[in-house]
């Protein structure tokens, strides 16, 4: 065996210009591989993270069950908590306490918001300010691209205004440009912005169909990610928004866990204690959830995308590999006529092409591997921003370092190579000695 690895590694080093062509190619598809897949990590974890913190979705929610069908969407205050069903959601999450990271009740409400001059119509959400700071969690503690974050304000009478509705409205940052840190969030300091007019007046209808006004001040812009919600959104307390609706209940509660893992035991438990006395409440995962279709469908065309380039990727490999070993089996044709004559049988020759194209392999992926990192470390220092289809901030270019990718890259190209030379290496060992001798 000793002997086979030694001849292996004679052949790459006498043969070595198939065997720069081999390991170049390798290496180019390992870092297509690697590269390409670190940045589509990133972005899945950008779209996660969207929705389990920055939209305040944590990992389950509790709401009416009946709060979409068409009775919901005809009249959605007789689908939402009672006073009574946020008391049993709250004692079954308290005695829970120990699993629980945060809970945010939150209160959905539309209606215009006008500054005197001009009206616009809006999409608010009101909840809880400190546990809606928890569920946030470090990286989006704050949330504002001008002004400070609600919790972060003394004034009670306050709200955030998308930064596409804040154009609407008067409401600008002072200074453009990308603040997103490479880790997600923004530095927290308040930057300066300026309203046509600060305080400015919500009108929405409340439970009984009166038309309710309230006046709030404008202290801060955030990025509603998507466009078309950045040109509707409010964010409030919840006790603003209750108190514009003329209600004390509230659309749904969020929970965020200390550990995901444990989402389908509090799921079931929760099932099981409300369906006796409090059958009509409901809690699911925010994936089954509506307001995470746009994540699954989105997730699934990444997937497709993904696995459609990881294929052609391989498929230009394979090709790359292959012409590359034909020439050089070709090429070494007397060579295996000889090995064969001299007592090599065709079994053994073949182990050792095979030999060769596991240490090309190896070699051109570990090449693959430090030119990879490398060349993702310098993307992720440059800061590059791009803009999403539908997002209304640019993103940064971010190539995740996963190991898992590298080892999966390596594995499928060290495979793939294989069974390349063997393919194209059991053509030849066909042939009669005397062929193999004679070939010109």
């Amino acid at each position: 065996m000793m002997a086979l690895l030694r001849i292996a590694l004679r052949n790459i080093w006498f043969n070595w210009r198939h065997s720069t062509a081999a390991l170049i190619s390798i290496a180019i598809a390992f870092i297509s591989l690697v590269v390409f897949q670190g940045y589509m990590d990133h972005l899945e974890k950008v779209y996660f993270d969207y929705y389990r913190h920055r939209a305040l979705y944590g990992d389950a929610i509790i709401e009416n069950k009946n709060l979409y069908s068409k009775q919901g969407r005809l009249n959605p205050f007789q689908f939402q908590l009672d006073e009574q069903d946020q008391i049993f959601v709250n004692e079954f999450l308290e005695k829970r306490a120990d699993l629980i990271q945060a809970k945010v009740r939150t209160l959905q409400v539309q209606g215009t918001v006008t500054n005197g001059h001009s009206s616009n119509i809006f999409l608010g959400l009101g909840y809880d300010l400190q546990q809606g700071l928890r569920m946030r969690g470090p990286v989006w503690a704050w949330n504002t691209l001008a002004g400070t974050p609600l919790e972060m304000t003394a004034a009670k009478d306050s709200m955030l205004f998308g930064q596409g509705l804040g154009r609407f409205m008067g409401c600008v940052k002072e200074k453009e440009g990308n603040i997103t840190l490479p880790s997600g969030g923004y530095p927290p300091e308040s930057r300066p912005f300026h309203c046509a007019r600060g305080d400015m007046q919500l009108l929405a209808s409340s439970e009984k169909g009166r038309m309710n006004a309230l006046d709030l001040q404008v202290v801060g812009l955030m990025d509603g990610s998507y466009r078309e919600l950045d040109d509707r959104l409010i964010q409030m307390s919840l006790e603003n928004a209750q108190t514009l609706l003329h209600t004390k209940k509230i659309t749904a509660e969020s929970v965020l866990l200390k550990d995901l893992s444990k989402r389908e035991e509090i799921i079931k438990d929760f099932r099981e204690t409300a369906r006796q006395h409090f059958p009509h409440l409901e809690i699911i995962p925010w994936q089954e959830h509506r307001a995470g279709e746009i994540y699954v469908k989105t997730m699934s065309v990444l997937s497709i995308f993904r696995n459609f380039v990881v294929v052609v990727v391989g498929l230009i490999s394979a090709l790359t590999v292959m012409n590359s070993t034909i020439r050089t089996v070709t090429e070494r044709t007397r060579e295996i006529g000889t090995l064969l004559s001299i007592g090599f049988n065709r079994r053994r020759v073949l182990m050792l092409f095979l030999t060769e194209s596991v240490f090309l392999s190896l070699i051109g992926c570990f090449i693959g591997a430090i030119l990879a990192f490398a060349i993702s470390s310098l993307v992720n220092a440059l800061h590059i921003f791009i803009r999403g289809v539908n997002f209304a901030q640019p993103v940064p270019l971010i190539i995740d370092f996963e190991a898992i990718r590298y080892a999966d890259a390596g594995i499928l190209l060290v495979l793939l190579n294989f069974v390349v030379v063997l393919f194209v290496c059991r053509r030849i060992l066909v042939r009669k000695i005397v062929d193999c001798l004679t070939h010109a």
